[in-house]
């Protein structure tokens, strides 16, 4: 509560009785909390002999009432906990006037290392092997979450240092355009260099997969170059049979809840392309500065990155780090999560605890070179990512991949948590008229309020006669 606001409550309660019709002038003017202004009415009430807030609202204009975030960063003290150190630990602070969650950083300098290490360094598990390679999505409200902004900040800090560089750590691959368009893009990269290696940066996803008829496949084809093959073949009417030779395809997606479920089908679940993604998501932020002053690209935090170049080799686990691996991989294999949505990122744990120790054993010591030694530690760090990860793909799935029908119960939940917890009947109404009539909007009320999601609740006199307040989340 404001400074102001304690003054007054302690006047009031002390005997002094301003003019009302001047109280109101100056109430009118201050931000008051939803949960400040129960305290606040029943001192004006009891001041002014008043039976209730109704009788109040004949006195009072509404006043302007603050909205607080109740977001917590729970990304940043699991950070501290599994003791991260080395250069994400550093990119991490780089980046910390920057408005975007801790955890969308984390995701950014992960993907950043994986495409700078293209086919460099791969870990081998006879049958297959486990490549740098990584994909994130960051997935968090437009705006207020600042997703694109780290993501590109990240990207461009990278090359922008390692222009001047005999050759760029990596490729940045087309973000517009089909399937077939980016399978063009690798294929003459493999031709030139070798290699069909990049990093897919896409601010926002649904642009890039949309609904757009040329774009049917473009899930299948993502999953697909995701595996990092050896080789793949694509038929074209000019070349006939052309190779993509040393497939790596990093990938940084940003999107909004709304939107992906737009963007993404129900297939992306079944066809395991989600299995294959870090998915981040944040609902909010409590980071950021008015006006950040960001370091200069030219500190050693950017310059190190072209020590990544020399790491060539494979990675293994050390002594202890075997045992541990066995160990978690004999546990993942004979259990297995009740919700079917996430088996197929469930059944990829093992192979992302590689991945992603191998990239914080890097991340660690950038002087590696003909071998990159993953520890018991770098394994328990990224099994405590992962763990955070898993524990937030409920909340994802509850609005990704579902019908229409549940896409409006998540988009009409997402408008009530937007303000509070806490709407009037009235705007929720007209903040859904342009997508469901009122009818349809009744429905969907009505089936929230059985499944205790949500509760009819009394407002304010200037909220409306009722509104909806939120008892849970939707994934629960």
């Amino acid at each position: 509560m404001s400074p102001f606001l304690e003054k007054m409550l302690a006047d009031l309660a002390g005997g002094e009785r301003p003019d009302i019709r001047d109280l109101t002038k100056w109430l009118s003017h201050q931000e008051i909390t939803y949960d400040e202004w129960g305290t606040v009415a029943e001192a004006l009430c009891l001041a002014y002999g008043l039976k209730d807030e109704s009788e109040l609202a004949e006195y009072i204009k509404k006043p302007v009432f603050l909205r607080k975030s109740t977001y917590v960063d729970d990304f940043l003290p699991l950070l501290k906990e599994i003791q991260l150190t080395g250069w994400i630990a550093d990119y991490i602070n780089h980046t910390a006037e920057l408005k975007a969650p801790t955890a969308f950083h984390f995701a950014n300098a992960l993907a950043i290392l994986g495409a700078s290490l293209r086919r460099q360094i791969f870990f081998d598990q006879g049958y297959y092997q486990v490549w740098p390679a990584i994909q994130v999505m960051n997935i968090g409200p437009s705006g207020r979450t600042g997703k694109s902004i780290a993501s590109e900040y990240a990207v461009g800090l990278a090359l922008s240092e390692v222009g001047a560089a005999p050759a760029p750590l990596f490729n940045l691959l087309p973000d517009e355009g089909s399937g077939e368009a980016l399978k063009t893009e690798l294929s003459q990269l493999s031709r030139q260099q070798g290699e069909a290696t990049g990093l897919l940066y896409v601010s926002e996803m649904a642009t890039f997969v949309g609904q757009q008829e040329y774009n049917v496949n473009l899930i299948q084809t993502l999953t697909d170059l995701f595996d990092s093959r050896p080789s793949k073949r694509r038929r074209t009417s000019a070349r006939g049979n052309e190779p993509m030779k040393n497939i790596a395809v990093s990938a940084i997606f940003n999107t909004n809840e709304e939107w992906a479920t737009a963007a993404v089908p129900e297939s992306a679940f079944g066809g395991g392309f989600f299995g294959r993604l870090l998915t981040f998501y944040q609902p909010d932020t409590n980071r950021g500065m008015a006006r950040p002053h960001l370091p200069t690209p030219s500190e050693p935090l950017v310059s190190e990155l072209t020590q990544l170049r020399f790491i060539k080799g494979v990675a293994v686990l050390s002594e202890e780090a075997e045992k541990w691996y066995d160990i978690r991989y004999r546990e993942l294999e004979t259990s297995w999560t009740e919700d079917e949505r996430l088996l197929p990122f469930w059944e990829r744990m093992s192979v992302h605890l590689l991945r992603v120790g191998m990239l914080l054993s890097i991340s660690q010591n950038f002087g590696q070179r003909d071998q990159v030694r993953i520890e018991v530690a770098h394994l328990e760090q990224a099994d405590g990512v992962l763990r955070w990860i898993l524990r937030y793909l409920p909340r994802i799935y509850s609005f990704l991949g579902v019908t229409a029908f549940g896409a409006d119960h998540a988009r009409i939940y997402r408008a009530i948590q937007r303000k509070g917890g806490t709407i009037s009947d009235g705007e929720l109404g007209r903040m859904m008229s342009r997508r469901m009539p009122r009818r349809a909007l009744n429905e969907h009320l009505h089936d929230m309020q059985k499944n205790g999601v949500i509760q009819k609740a009394s407002l304010s006199p200037w909220g409306g006669a009722y509104g909806w307040k939120l008892l849970r989340r939707m994934e629960e």
